[in-house]
C-alpha cells in the first residue's frame, strides 16, 4: 500500500497547477507581444509619417519572421534544451516588443518587429515540447493551458493597449 500523499499515478496537483500556470502565461507571450501593435499603428502611421505600405510591411514582417525562424528555433531547443530556449525566446519577444515603444524611426521599430518575431519562433514550437515534457500524462490539458493563454493574450492586449 502506498503511504498518504505519494501517489505514483502522477506529479502532485500543486505541481500540475504550477506548470499549467506557466503554460497559459506562455501562451498570454505568444500572442500579446505581436498583437499590442495593431491598436497603436494609426498613432505610429502619424508619428513616424508612414505610408500605407510601410504600415503593412511593419504588421507583415513578425509573421515572415515566423516562417524563417522557425526551423532555427527548433534547432536552437534541440542545442540549448528546451527549457532554455522557450525562456530565451520568451524574453527576446518580450524585450523586442517592449523596445518598439522606444523606436525612434521606422527602420528601429521594423527592427525590433522582426526581433519580436523571431523570438516568437523560437518559444511557439518549444510549446508541445513543453506541454509533453512537463505533462506527459495530461497533453490535452497543458495544450489548453497554452491555448488559452494565447486566446487571452490576443484579446487582452488588443482591449488593453490603448487604455493603458
Amino acid at each position: 500500500m502506498l503511504p498518504a500523499g505519494n501517489s505514483s499515478a502522477g506529479p502532485p496537483v500543486r505541481r500540475v497547477l504550477r506548470f499549467l500556470f506557466l503554460l497559459w502565461l506562455a501562451g498570454v507571450v505568444l500572442r500579446m507581444t505581436i498583437l499590442a501593435m495593431p491598436p497603436v499603428v494609426p498613432l505610429v502611421h502619424d508619428e513616424l509619417h508612414m505610408s500605407e505600405t510601410e504600415v503593412g510591411l511593419l504588421i507583415g514582417l513578425p509573421l515572415a519572421t515566423f516562417a524563417f525562424a522557425a526551423i532555427p528555433g527548433s534547432l536552437l531547443i534541440a542545442r540549448l534544451g528546451i527549457n532554455v530556449a522557450v525562456t530565451t525566446g520568451m524574453l527576446i519577444a518580450g524585450l523586442a516588443s517592449g523596445a518598439r515603444g522606444a523606436a525612434f524611426d521606422i527602420w528601429s521599430l521594423y527592427a525590433f518587429a522582426i526581433l519580436t518575431g523571431f523570438g516568437i519562433a523560437i518559444t511557439q514550437p518549444g510549446m508541445p515540447t513543453l506541454v509533453r515534457e512537463w505533462l506527459p500524462g495530461r497533453i490535452g490539458l497543458g495544450t489548453l493551458a497554452y491555448s488559452s493563454g494565447m486566446l487571452i493574450g490576443s484579446t487582452a492586449s488588443s482591449a488593453l493597449t490603448i487604455p493603458y
